[in-house]
Formats: structure tokens, C-alpha cells, sequence
């Protein structure tokens, strides 16, 4: 990652899409999760829903904490550069 003082604006802004997208992606790829494991369990319709559900919250949470601190100092550049 280059550091991000030698960054633009909008280079910036691409940065804090970039892991808001991939947080996103590690929610989604939880809540797929969910539905195999519901598939695999022999899961009626609200099995599905809940460990989708279920999955999506685990991994969202864990892309949340991950990603935050970059998102964060992303974000604080942004308000000094503006």
C-alpha cells in the first residue's frame, strides 16, 4: 500500500471504495455461506434466512474490524487534504 500523504484526492477516495467493496464482499460471502450450510443441513425456507443471516453477520463483522483502521486514517487524510 503507498503511503497515503504521496496520494490525491481521488486516489484516496478509490482507496476507501476499494475496502468498503471488499467488506461488503466478506458479508456476502458469509451469508452464501449460511445458505450452504443450511442446504447441507436439510434446511426449510427460514433455515436459509436465519443462517444467512447468521453468516452475514459473522462475516461482516469480521471485514468491519478489519478493514475500519485503513477506512479511518483514509478518511482523516481526506479531511486534511480538502
Amino acid at each position: 500500500m503507498a503511503k497515503l500523504d504521496d496520494l490525491t484526492v481521488p486516489e484516496l477516495e478509490t482507496k476507501r471504495r476499494q475496502l468498503a467493496l471488499m467488506q461488503m464482499g466478506i458479508g456476502t460471502l458469509g451469508m452464501v455461506a449460511g445458505f450452504v450450510y443450511a442446504n447441507k443441513t436439510g434446511g426449510h425456507f427460514w433455515r436459509y434466512v436465519g443462517f444467512g443471516l447468521m453468516g452475514s453477520i459473522a462475516a461482516g463483522s469480521i471485514g468491519y474490524f478489519t478493514t475500519y483502521q485503513r477506512i479511518a486514517k483514509i478518511e482523516t487524510k481526506l479531511g486534511t487534504k480538502e
